[in-house]
């Protein structure tokens, strides 16, 4: 772990495992007001937090995703996964797209970072009642498990979702897409969801 992020995290304890607890965000939202979409994670993982790079791990295939439904202006060769943060920022916003996480504060894999508090869901809430995109689009089901606050992911479908009580009045349609995680399957399966998105954002 690089030292920047030493200095503001600390290790505790959730359930047995050890998890990062920081003071500050873990990497800066690429958000701006009226977007096509915002992508939804549930926290940045161990090798983003340390490269300061959103999705860096090689086995994440959110960046090939986008460069083939989301991306045409990105010759096919741009390894998205090395460019920092800010570099990603600027593509993505200007392609209409943003990234964020249900939580900011720490980081791991999808099983390690604990549960989303009241404090993180206000957070999300506010956030996107603020910027208002067309579109929320969790990236996996474990990301809509969370915000949904379901016991688990089986009564989860893939695609646009029924409107959100909290912010149904700013009109934002809510999709749950095939997680791009290493650790996921099956997503080659499951690309038409993607492709549906891509579709509904280009309308």
């Amino acid at each position: 772990m690089n030292m920047e992020i030493k200095n503001v995290c600390k290790a505790r304890s959730a359930k047995g495992i050890k998890v990062m607890n920081c003071t500050e965000d873990i990497l800066p939202d690429v958000l701006e007001k009226g977007l096509k979409v915002i992508f939804v994670g549930v926290a940045v993982g161990k090798k983003s937090a340390e490269k300061k790079s959103y999705y860096a791990d090689k086995r994440n295939k959110l960046w090939d995703v986008l460069k083939e439904f989301f991306l045409n202006n990105i010759e096919s060769d741009t390894d998205l996964r090395e460019i920092n943060c800010d570099g990603q920022s600027k593509i993505l916003l200007k392609n209409g797209i943003g990234l964020t996480d249900l939580i900011k504060n720490r980081f791991g894999g999808d099983n390690k970072v604990g549960i989303l508090s009241k404090e993180d869901r206000k957070c999300f809430i506010d956030k996107i009642r603020e910027y208002k995109p067309k579109v929320v689009a969790f990236n996996g089901k474990k990301a809509a498990k969370l915000f949904y606050a379901k016991k688990n992911t089986k009564n989860i479908n893939y695609g646009e979702q029924e409107p959100q009580k909290p912010i149904c009045e700013t009109k934002i349609k809510f999709f749950v897409l095939p997680s791009t995680s290493g650790a996921a399957r099956r997503l080659n399966e499951n690309y038409c969801y993607w492709e549906e998105l891509a579709k509904e954002i280009s309308i």
